[in-house]
């Protein structure tokens, strides 16, 4: 496909087109999910999606939309959330050391007021008659506007509040169309708000108020009408589905490079979400300059990685921003997640139901992630990703990767056991 220059395939039954795979689809079945997703997968082997060729026409087969609605009577998807956040650990209020040296005997900074991380979780109902929404997103700003005597943490907090006041009108516009009296329009027709044009509407209103800075930024959603997790990210921030899946039936997902004999447990990584640089450790971006000697170059929300993932009872989602990527392997972050499952879920049936502990638990996990990276940002005796990534660019970096670091957990599972 790439020698001959077509982008596209069509996916044809009885002469009608029912879809098209591109060539980044072909990588996905050839490759597992840690080659092609995350930072380094970016770098190496990134192939945009360009998009739909006009005139291409899609069917939805009868058989398809049965299958649809089956596994909605079936499946009763509910999440259970957590987020744990902690600042750059050299952080102060006027000074962000690279080491431990220059930052001095004190304790290491866990004050949240100094952290250029934001974060949301939030639950909005569409109507009386339809589940709840889920969203959740988290947004980086960029540390490098001090020196323009510029507080990195304004412009991503204020995607985040402006994406939660976007969030909140979209449900109150549709709880009053679908109350008596209104259009009645509150059913599966009235789509909830994509997190896209959430991003869309935050980053509109942040540049409209001329908010200098700028940031990293990804939100995602789980609806549970539809059973499925979507989202759309600008930058390195991540998000990861974790799943157990058996290697008998994992296909292309199962474990390659470790005998079955050796292997922890069916934990895997099911999706990986690209991180989007245009070189090492220069993250696309989102933001607004009215400096004169600053000449911004930014994306907007039209550079957006989005995609959209069916999720099943038992699955795992972590959505961060790099301070835990740059510096736990993807590999780690698994055997961490079943450490806490096998701590808060003695049994394999009990992963997949109710548990009282519910956000108790999530937020647990998220903690534990967080404090293990921080951990590991201050050990110069360990390499972590961001080091070896910087080596692979010939950069000289040794250790791990100071940085403020946010991380949101969702469990799914299914009400009715």
């Amino acid at each position: 496909m790439s020698q001959l220059k077509i982008r596209n395939l069509p996916v044809l039954d009885n002469n009608e087109a029912i879809g098209i795979i591109n060539i980044k689809d072909l990588a996905d079945s050839a490759f597992s999910l840690i080659d092609i997703g995350g930072k380094k997968g970016f770098i190496h082997n990134v192939t945009g999606r360009k998009g739909v060729p006009i005139g291409t026409k899609a069917s939805l087969s009868s058989n398809i939309q049965s299958v649809q609605q089956n596994r909605r009577q079936n499946i009763n998807l509910k999440v259970d959330l957590g987020a744990f956040a902690l600042p750059h650990p050299y952080k102060t209020y006027d000074n962000v050391s690279s080491s431990r040296r220059d930052y001095g005997a004190m304790d290491l900074c866990d004050d949240m007021s100094l952290c250029e991380d934001a974060h949301f979780v939030m639950r909005v109902q569409r109507s009386s008659d339809l589940p709840s929404q889920v969203y959740f997103g988290v947004a980086d700003g960029v540390g490098s506007w001090r020196q323009y005597g510029v507080d990195p943490r304004k412009f991503s907090h204020s995607l985040i509040n402006y994406a939660k006041q976007v969030i909140e009108s979209d449900s109150q516009q549709r709880m009053l169309l679908g109350e008596d009296g209104g259009l009645g329009l509150a059913d599966s027709s009235l789509a909830p708000i994509h997190p896209l044009d959430v991003v869309m509407d935050a980053w509109n209103l942040s540049v409209g108020a001329k908010i200098t800075g700028s940031s990293t930024i990804c939100i995602a959603t789980i609806d549970k009408q539809l059973n499925q997790l979507s989202y759309a990210n600008i930058g390195d921030c991540g998000l990861m589905v974790v799943r157990h899946i058996d290697s008998d039936i994992a296909g292309y997902m199962r474990e390659r490079q470790i005998p079955r004999h050796l292997r922890k447990g069916d934990l895997r990584i099911a999706y990986l979400s690209q991180q989007q640089l245009r070189s090492f450790n220069l993250p696309y971006q989102l933001g607004f300059s009215d400096i004169e000697e600053y000449e911004p170059s930014f994306e907007t929300p039209n550079d957006s990685d989005t995609a959209s993932i069916p999720i099943l009872p038992g699955d795992v989602i972590v959505l961060a921003t790099d301070g835990l990527y740059d510096n736990i392997d993807l590999d780690e972050i698994v055997d961490i997640i079943s450490e806490w499952e096998s701590k808060y879920y003695s049994s394999t049936d009990s992963i997949y139901k109710p548990d009282s502990r519910g956000e108790e638990a999530t937020n647990s996990l998220a903690k534990r992630l967080v404090e293990q990276a921080r951990l590991y940002s201050i050990d110069k005796n360990r390499d972590s990703p961001f080091a070896q990534l910087a080596k692979e660019n010939d950069i000289m970096w040794g250790g791990g990767m100071p940085d403020d670091t946010t991380v949101i957990v969702a469990r799914v599972f299914n009400v009715d056991g």
